[in-house]
């Protein structure tokens, strides 16, 4: 498949790491799409901070399984299928 669906929490391709939730599980994902569907993500890869250098984003106060079907919809414009 040649989508940026395909794309979605893909590890070889990935150019930044969200850890989600109290165990920081990991998904995988792509600045500029990230960048194109947020606002707050375009802010934060804009500017000079930790994330842009570490290539991790630490988000403890969203859980991983609802994080990840934020990031499936940046990617897809779906939901997962359940």
């Amino acid at each position: 498949e040649n989508s940026i669906r395909s794309m979605f929490n893909d590890p070889n391709t990935a150019d930044v790491i969200l850890k989600c939730g109290s165990r920081q599980d990991r998904i995988f994902a792509h600045r500029c799409i990230l960048s194109a569907r947020s606002d707050v993500f375009r802010a934060m890869f804009s500017a000079n901070c930790k994330e842009c250098v570490t290539g991790e984003v630490i988000i403890p106060d969203i859980d991983y399984m609802i994080m990840k079907e934020v990031v499936f919809h940046m990617y897809s414009d779906s939901i997962p299928d359940k």
